[in-house]
């Protein structure tokens, strides 16, 4: 039982560093994706890696629906200013030290998302 114990007790460290490890690095790609094209456009399943817990950092989606067959004239008209906010922001930012992403997500890249999102 003693030994079962130092095992635990010599494994949960280790655990809790690979954790966090495994989130700045996380972090590192989106932000290395984030310099070369900001905001990132997401579809559903980068959506849910960028806000998947555990995480530490900060995340700012956009949804949208640009197509015109949604009619969403506000989306089309926010959008060149949700890309100057996010580009200014990236350069201002350039070592990552805000640990902030921006995202986009239109609705046809991303109906699975939009049909879970709730709002309050």
């Amino acid at each position: 039982m003693r030994i079962l114990k130092a095992f635990v007790t010599f494994l949960l460290p280790l655990a809790v560093f690979a954790a966090k490890s495994s989130a700045a690095n996380k972090f590192q790609g989106f932000h290395s994706k984030a310099l070369v094209s900001t905001p990132l456009k997401l579809v559903d399943s980068l959506y849910d890696q960028l806000t998947a817990t555990p995480r530490d950092y900060s995340v700012a989606v956009l949804l949208t629906a640009l197509e015109t067959r949604f009619g969403c004239q506000l989306c089309r008209e926010f959008q060149p200013e949700w890309e100057i906010l996010a580009k200014s922001w990236i350069k201002g930012d350039k070592p990552g030290d805000s640990r902030l992403v921006y995202g986009t997500l239109d609705f046809a890249d991303g109906k699975n998302t939009f049909q879970s999102v709730r709002l309050a």
